[in-house]
């Protein structure tokens, strides 16, 4: 009984302490009303003016894109070139019967018998 009533004193008196994050020397948010991803953002800046605005990048390929992109969104893009790199599939349907020739009688082409 008695190690009942002093459980009880013990769990009654720990909901009185003190907020653990109104302890001094906890971790608060700023006081001038930002955000702590704010506070956070200041501390990792280099050069405290990029908080205001950003600097270029000379780099950049953007404005290169520009005008491609926007021909595109416009529709008023380039047609595709009409070049014809493969050999296949050109030519006339009697060049298949020729190299069919060609192989049966050992001609260009090889094979045949020998």
């Amino acid at each position: 009984m008695r190690a009942k009533l002093s459980l009880l004193l013990l769990v009654l008196t720990a909901g009185c302490a003190q907020d653990p994050f109104q302890r001094p020397n906890t971790w608060t948010l700023p006081p001038d009303g930002l955000g702590s991803n704010d506070a956070n953002l200041r501390a990792m800046l280099v050069n405290p003016k990029d908080q205001v605005a950003g600097t270029a990048d000379d780099t950049s390929l953007g404005p290169l894109s520009v005008r491609p992109v926007d021909a595109l969104v416009t529709g008023r893009r380039k047609p595709l070139p009409s070049v014809n790199a493969s050999t296949v599939g050109t030519g006339s349907g009697l060049q298949g019967l020729s190299g069919a020739a060609g192989q049966a009688t050992g001609g260009q082409g090889g094979g045949g018998s020998q």
